[in-house]
């Protein structure tokens, strides 16, 4: 048991105590430790700059007593980027360095954090346009440019998802006929942009489309439908030209709602559908006598990797209408004819109650059924004058 002296000692040290501590926390709170205020100040701490462009930083002095001083700029990565007397970076090549400006004859100094970033200059995409069909599925494919943009990714964004929706790195997927617009955008923030205008086509099982044939020639035959009933409807403006024809559905009625001439041939049919079906994003076909030329090697490797070039065998060197009669033709092949020398393309649609050969073409011979100067089958082959002439080649798709 303490004996009394020894409690009052205990208790009077406990009072101490807590007395210093009261002063000590009484001390803190009026005098509170503050960092060191800064002497200079720059207008940002991070900032991005383009390659080849400039930028300039704007920096602060403080202190009273140091306003009249000099301010010296430096660049830790002269590579990436330098700056000037006067606080103007410009950026050299893609990078980070740190960009200090120090007031002169102190260690008193502020940074900045900059990024040197190659901007995308422009957004490259397959195909301005594209064809599909309900519950069709595709992709756009895009890329920036130039390849090493600093930041290369792009966002998909369809104008109508009711008809045409897009996820993922353009991913599409028909929904309804009609129309929509892909926008094909930077997200370096340059707001470069391509954009692919999408249409979306019902098939229609019309008698020449029942037949049972994969879903890539009732594609094809669908849109020749709609080529056909376009080139009558504007057959006042549609004229022969061999040589110079339209390459493009697409350019054919820009032509018409501009009132214009629109300049085909006999393979318009066949080029136009190629194109829409991405088969042949550039050039054109056309037969010849030996056979079909394709003036894009590109083009030609798309159509190789879809479809059989047929020089050999049952059809070639028979007229259309024998090589029909034989069934050595199958709906939807794309033939080469000669004609004395002459080239000519048709497109194969099958055969009439009759027997009689049908195709597709966009040349004169088609005034015999209804057309203006051009027209757009299907027409009888066997009353045409070109019937007799003989298949050089056959595009056929797989």
């Amino acid at each position: 048991m303490k004996n009394r002296s020894t409690f009052f000692s205990e208790t009077y040290l406990k009072l101490v105590f807590s007395a210093c501590l009261m002063v000590l926390l009484l001390f803190i709170a009026a005098n509170p430790v503050t960092a060191a205020s800064p002497k200079i100040r720059l207008d940002r701490n991070v900032c991005t700059v383009k390659k080849g462009k400039s930028i300039r930083l704007r920096a602060k002095i403080l202190k009273k007593k140091y306003k009249k001083r000099k301010i010296i700029w430096s660049s830790t990565k002269k590579s990436v980027a330098t700056v000037s007397k006067k606080g103007v970076i410009r950026g050299k090549k893609n990078g980070k360095a740190t960009i200090t400006a120090r007031i002169k004859g102190t260690k008193f100094k502020a940074k900045c954090l900059l990024t040197v970033v190659i901007p995308v200059k422009k957004v490259e995409v397959n195909t301005p346009r594209m064809v599909l069909f309900v519950g069709e599925k595709n992709r756009i494919s895009a890329r920036v440019n130039p390849s090493n943009a600093t930041t290369g990714k792009l966002e998909f964004i369809s104008s109508a998802p009711n008809i045409v929706s897009v996820i993922g790195e353009g991913y599409l997927t028909a929904v309804a006929p009609g129309e929509a617009e892909i926008t094909v955008r930077s997200t370096d923030g340059t707001g470069v942009y391509s954009v692919v205008k999408v249409i979306v086509n019902n098939i229609v099982d019309t008698s020449l489309t029942s037949s049972d044939v994969n879903s890539t020639i009732k594609k094809m035959m669908n849109l020749i439908e709609g080529y056909s009933a376009f080139i009558k409807q504007y057959g006042s403006l549609c004229y022969k030209n061999g040589k110079n024809p339209v390459l493009t559905y697409e350019a054919a009625m820009v032509n018409a709602q501009s009132n214009t001439g629109i300049p085909l041939n006999c393979a318009s049919p066949a080029n136009w559908v190629l194109y829409d079906l991405g088969f042949m994003p550039k050039g054109q076909i056309y037969g010849t006598p030996n056979g079909f030329v394709i003036t894009s090697t590109d083009s030609r490797s798309i159509i190789e990797s879809n479809a059989d070039f047929i020089k050999e065998g049952d059809g070639i060197g028979s007229c259309v209408q024998d090589a029909s009669d034989s069934g050595a033709l199958y709906y939807g092949d794309i033939l080469s004819i000669s004609i004395n020398g002459i080239n000519h393309t048709v497109v194969y649609a099958g055969r009439s109650e009759e027997g009689h050969a049908l195709v597709y073409e966009a040349g004169g011979i088609a005034q015999s059924i209804g057309y203006s100067v051009c027209g757009c089958g299907p027409i009888d082959y066997c009353k045409s004058s070109y019937s007799k002439y003989a298949i050089t080649e056959i595009i056929r798709f797989r």
